[in-house]
């Protein structure tokens, strides 16, 4: 029976997990991630502290199913627009600059100039705006030229992480569509856009060699098979980013199906057939491998990340703050958690955005400011589903809920309250990327067919939403979004 080694890469931590052809996940294992927060006011990561935690979750999940030799493909998905100067053989010269990264947005102001912007919305999606991949070959470049001068390559982590373990550097035009330099009006284009390259100042012959989605690159190296434990005949599959990969893990395999991820950040995610963008909600589309379709990415904004940081504040764990949660009622009391650590993104894009409490009073409670961070991050992407729908031009009956937040029924029930609507909390959740990159592989090989991918996932409860809660979280969600500029930075 062949089983899949997946890697999902995020900006907290490294999964892997072994993955039969029935969905089901044999083994998970996971590895938090540094980031180094520089003094000139930079986020980056080392690329090889990814590769030690990529061999040791890897050995782990392997040892851990049984089915060594029963692998036949290893597949990665990684978080996006971070960029990695790599040597020919995929081997990082570098350190990996973040997508939080936004020094390079002076450098790169000249391609945000009017007859720059226009070209690249019409035949990209997504035009240069100052966090980009570009900005990032530009914070190498001015920051690290040692690095920047020893590059082969410069490429997403999804495809370094693809490039070490077979020795050969590629992407696809799903995980290029952060360098923004690939016209993808053309569906499977395996070629950049001549006119993009010269605009963006880049020397062509330092990208990434472009190849199908889906490709099988090769067998492994054997070195990395042999600390894997796997198989030196086992293949190497051309990854994707995680919207594409988490759309997979969630069954959102066309319009009519929506899946919410949330880790680190609260993601939703469907398929569309053309591609689209309404910047103003910061809605955009990218090429997916699935039926040539194009994924949807909305991205929320903070989720996990936002119990992780109130946890920490208050000198508990994420688990602690869920169980305090549930002894606080639906509507936390009064009290609001203004969700935009970062800033909102969609459906309301604003940088200036930030988080806070409001509605305290000498009778709060523990437990209703645990309650409300829960209640915060649901209510946010309540107001991002509506603006999906339009978008993707279908309404949602139901949403499959992944990611490290549904491993919580709490949340999962306080998701359905939030969007009005049944919440499918599937079995693993902290695995959906890697479970959707591996069902992606079996695609790729001809073991399964996509449109089977709904019904094959392992839903472990269904939330029903509950007219009472509804009712009190759609009037907290009007005083959230009301508070938005109130939590905003000065201009």
């Amino acid at each position: 029976m062949p089983h899949v080694l997946a890697f999902d890469l995020g900006t907290t931590g490294v999964k892997a997990a072994v993955v039969r052809d029935d969905a089901s996940v044999l083994a998970v294992a996971a590895r938090p991630l540094t980031n180094d927060l520089t003094a000139d006011g930079g986020v980056e990561q080392d690329a090889e502290e990814w590769w030690r935690l990529v061999i040791a979750a890897g050995r782990e999940v392997v040892d851990a199913s049984g089915v060594h030799r029963e692998i036949t493909a290893v597949t990665c998905t990684s978080q996006y627009m971070s960029i990695v100067p790599v040597a020919a053989d995929g081997v990082p010269v570098g350190p990996v600059i973040m997508w939080m990264d936004g020094r390079g947005a002076e450098a790169t102001r000249p391609l945000r100039r009017r007859e720059h912007i226009g070209v690249w919305l019409e035949r990209h999606g997504l035009a240069p705006f100052g966090s980009d991949d570009l900005a990032h070959i530009a914070v190498l470049r001015e920051r690290h030229p040692a690095a920047y001068a020893a590059a082969a390559s410069f490429v997403e982590p999804v495809d370094a992480l693809t490039a070490r373990l077979v020795g050969r550097v590629t992407a696809n035009q799903n995980t290029a569509f952060p360098l923004l330099l690939t016209d993808n009006r053309s569906h499977g284009s395996c070629a950049y856009d001549a006119d993009l390259v010269e605009r963006a100042g880049i020397d062509p012959t330092r990208l990434p060699e472009l190849v199908p989605m889906g490709t099988v690159l090769g067998t492994i190296r054997a070195e990395h098979a042999d600390a894997l434990g796997v198989s030196r005949d086992t293949v190497v599959i051309s990854g994707t980013i995680d919207s594409a990969s988490g759309a997979l893990g969630t069954g959102a395999v066309d319009a009519d199906h929506c899946g919410v991820v949330i880790g680190t950040t609260s993601v939703a995610m469907t398929h569309v057939p053309t591609l689209r963008a309404d910047h103003r909600r910061s809605l955009m589309t990218a090429p997916s491998p699935v039926g040539g379709q194009y994924v949807v990415l909305a991205e929320n904004g903070v989720g996990g990340k936002a119990l992780e940081h109130m946890a920490t504040m208050l000198r508990r764990t994420p688990a602690d703050l869920i169980d305090i949660a549930a002894g606080s009622p639906v509507g936390a009391g009064g009290v609001l958690f203004l969700p935009w650590l970062v800033g909102a993104m969609a459906p309301a894009p604003d940088g200036a955005a930030r988080a806070g409490l409001l509605g305290l009073s000498l009778g709060t409670t523990a437990a209703n400011i645990a309650r409300a961070v829960l209640e915060g991050v649901a209510m946010n992407m309540a107001s991002l589903l509506p603006a999906v729908e339009h978008f993707a031009e279908t309404s949602f009956a139901s949403i499959v809920f992944g990611g490290g937040g549904a491993a919580s029924p709490l949340w999962a029930q306080t998701l359905a309250d939030a969007c009005a609507r049944p919440v499918h909390r599937l079995r693993e959740p902290g695995a959906c990327n890697a479970r959707g990159a591996a069902l992606l592989a079996f695609a790729a090989l001809d073991v399964l067919a996509i449109d089977d991918v709904p019904a094959m996932l392992p839903v472990l409860e269904t939330h029903a939403p509950e007219d009472a809660a509804v009712a009190r979280l759609v009037d907290a969600r009007g005083r959230l979004e009301a508070a938005r500029s109130v939590a905003a930075l000065p201009a």
